[in-house]
């Protein structure tokens, strides 16, 4: 019925952007794992250093990281990830709002078919975004880039604290199998 009345692309609508949406765990645990070899390149060179100078030290394997490391480059790397990808999050969220709200002003039958105050038109089948690149483009125009921003500290706040968390306890299960 969709590909009839919409067009045999409509079945993949919002696709695009779940796709491009991928990008944001594998920007994640990219620097994530870039910035855990640094540091653990960085520990084994301390050590070196001071087993040079001092006998039977005891430290940490060369290959884990501290609770604190693990913790605070997870939430470094999703914070990266989460700014990056952020506007195209919002983007995602606002056309799902509106493809809700037209599914539900198509089934309500008591959608007004009065005018709208903006321009005159009915309410019904009017779209605020085109597409992703329309809604970013209509975010943009709106606010700059605080406008392709909007909301994102409490989508920081819950993500980067999981992600600390999930690598945090990542970390320590490899110490214990190790």
């Amino acid at each position: 019925q969709i590909a009839k009345e919409e067009g045999l692309l409509q079945l993949w609508n919002g696709t695009f952007t779940s796709l491009l949406l991928v990008s944001n765990p594998i920007i994640q645990h990219f620097l994530y794992g870039q910035m855990r070899m640094r540091l653990l390149s960085l520990h084994r060179h301390r050590s070196k250093a001071r087993s040079a100078s001092i006998r039977n030290v005891v430290s940490l394997p060369s290959s884990s990281l501290t609770a604190v490391e693990a913790f605070v480059l997870g939430a470094i790397s999703k914070m990266v990830a989460t700014v990056a990808t952020y506007p195209l999050q919002l983007a995602q969220v606002l056309l799902r709002l509106q493809s809700k709200n037209d599914a539900d002003d198509f089934d309500n039958d008591e959608s007004s078919n009065e005018p709208n105050e903006d321009n005159g038109q009915s309410n019904k089948n009017t779209k605020a975004y085109k597409g992703m690149i329309d809604c970013l483009r209509q975010q943009f125009a709106q606010g700059g880039i605080r406008g392709l921003f909007q909301g994102m500290n409490a989508k920081l706040l819950s993500t980067v604290l999981t992600a600390a968390f999930t690598f945090l306890s990542y970390e320590m299960s490899l110490r214990k199998l190790r």
